[in-house]
């Protein structure tokens, strides 16, 4: 028996390793299998950490300003200011597009004149 097992094996007899933080719960462990393995270290700290990229921070928002916009076209509120409101989430997500990693899927851009156009007919 070498040095190290012996130190365990008398920590053990000790009782140093009871009543431990999350003694006896099964362990969390988080499906990475999908992450290349060079970044999992990564959004594990990221995560540990309740860190989220930039990147994900905009697309999480502009997911929401999306929704909020086609509710609007869908009930004609003030078009022109409307029309101004998404031409700068159509800049917003042009540049988010610009920027993810690749593999991450694009934010849709509204073209307002299709919709227009969808609605008259």
């Amino acid at each position: 028996m070498n040095l190290m097992d012996e130190i365990l094996r008398e920590a053990i007899e000790r009782g140093d390793f009871q009543d431990l933080p999350g003694q006896g719960k099964p362990l969390s462990l988080p499906d990475d299998s999908h992450t290349p393995e060079s970044l999992r270290m990564a959004h594990k700290l990221l995560s540990d950490n309740d860190l989220v990229p930039e990147w994900m921070a905009e697309g999480q928002e502009l997911d929401t300003l999306f929704t909020r916009l086609m509710q609007e076209v869908e009930s004609n509120a003030g078009m022109t200011v409307l029309a101004e409101r998404i031409s700068e989430y159509n800049r917003r997500a042009l540049t988010y597009n610009l920027r993810v990693p690749k593999g991450v899927v694009h934010k849709r851009m509204i073209d307002l004149k299709a919709r227009k156009k969808r609605t008259i007919r």
